[in-house]
């Protein structure tokens, strides 16, 4: 294996959806040094993502297929990293039988996915949505979507697990509700046909 030094490390990233690649490319360079040089994939295509790959020190990816032929191809690889929770884009199997890590950020966006699924709850629970399209229609009804009801002091049995979950909690807490967490034999699947229209 080459004499891996700064001035010729290279790092693949296989696809991006942002302005550009500057935030790595800075990153890079403090922690490798100013030679790194970073190859942004033109395309997702398997045969693109190999070729490239075949030369490059480290692969960074998003949402492309970083398939078997790909790790297989990325001779040099010692890191594969995934932007963001889960790898099932990743061959993991063909990269740990080569010796190459696969990494991941496990807390990616878990206050933006959070806050999001606290903002639907309570617009569900308000029914923000129904009113703004009647009012909007200029058909105001004051009960027209049934009365909402208030936050603190019910309770709540989530659907989510993981760090959103956590956060969540955290946030639920925070407005005088509580939080049911049901025994896992209690645990089953639920057919979500009873959710009101108004908050689909």
């Amino acid at each position: 294996m080459p004499v891996v030094t700064s001035s010729n490390i290279r790092i693949l990233i296989t696809d991006f959806v942002w302005p550009s690649t500057a935030p790595e490319r800075s990153v890079l360079a403090a922690g490798l040094g100013d030679g790194v040089a970073v190859v942004e994939a033109p395309d997702r295509a398997e045969a693109t993502l190999a070729r490239l790959a075949s030369d490059c020190d480290g692969i960074m990816t998003c949402f492309a297929q970083v398939t078997p032929a790909v790790v297989q191809a990325a001779r040099r690889c010692r890191v594969i990293s995934r932007y963001g929770v889960g790898v099932d884009n990743i061959a993991v199997d063909t990269a740990t039988a080569l010796g190459i890590p696969v990494t991941y950020v496990p807390d990616y966006c878990v206050d933006e996915v959070s806050d999001h699924t606290m903002a639907l709850l309570l617009a569900w629970n308000r029914q923000v949505g129904f009113y703004d399209r009647i009012a909007k229609a200029g058909r105001w009804q004051r009960f027209g979507g049934g009365v909402s009801q208030r936050r603190a002091g019910t309770r709540r049995s989530p659907l989510e697990r993981g760090n959103v979950h956590v956060k969540n909690t955290l946030v639920y807490w925070i407005v005088h509700a509580q939080i049911y967490h049901p025994p896992p034999s209690a645990v089953h699947i639920l057919k979500l046909d009873f959710v009101p229209k108004i908050a689909r």
